[in-house]
């Protein structure tokens, strides 16, 4: 797992997430840190200059460069942001909550 710390109300929403069949906080599974070179900077300004707010440029920038399975967030309009630039972002974007219950259902 790779992330970042949050905190107040985002820290709420995205590091304990609670369904019906689960609750799980997600930065006890964080084992990764990532180092910020200068082109993972150019690479979050070139996702930046497609639309993207410039932390979530990072973010994925950061998911990109460790080849992540998984880009997890509360974002939805960042979800779908991601979905509809998906010839040019390598990541993939999916909800949490919505993550846990396909993982689940299998």
């Amino acid at each position: 797992w790779i992330g970042r710390r949050a905190s107040g109300s985002a820290a709420r929403r995205t590091t304990e997430l609670r369904s019906s069949r689960s609750s799980v906080s997600l930065t006890s599974y964080i084992s990764e840190l990532v180092n910020i070179e200068p082109n993972d900077i150019e690479r979050a300004n070139e996702l930046e200059s497609m639309g993207l707010f410039p932390l979530d440029a990072l973010h994925i920038t950061c998911a990109e460069k460790l080849s992540t399975d998984i880009f997890l967030t509360t974002d939805d309009s960042l979800i779908k942001k991601i979905q509809k630039l998906s010839k040019s972002i390598k990541a993939k974007a999916k909800n949490p909550i919505q993550w846990i219950e396909e993982d689940t259902d299998d």
